[in-house]
């Protein structure tokens, strides 16, 4: 229990931290999900399809790394090379 209570003592701290400092909690694969979920609610998409973009962009979010690699080009263009080289997939380019 105390190892519980530390635990969540140090995540709400670092909430209140992250506040203060004006700046977001959520990991960028967070921030991306949320963004898409938004983006497909707007257009009115299924759910399913609203789920299957943003795990698509969650895991682009893991890869980039950082916000500014996740809005270059040349990070989207090495993440799909690396999915058809790892897991045998394929993408046109126009």
């Amino acid at each position: 229990m105390e190892q519980w209570e530390s635990a969540l003592r140090w995540y709400l701290h670092w909430l209140d931290a992250c506040q203060q400092a004006q700046g977001d909690h959520r990991s960028l694969p967070e921030r991306l999900r949320c963004a898409v979920a938004s983006a497909c609610a707007r257009r009115g998409l299924a759910r399913r399809t609203m789920q299957c973009y943003g795990a698509w962009l969650a895991r682009y979010g893991k890869f980039a790394e950082s916000s500014r690699d996740a809005m270059s080009e040349e990070t989207a263009t090495r993440f799909l090379g690396s999915i058809v080289e790892n897991e045998e997939c394929s993408y046109a380019t126009q």
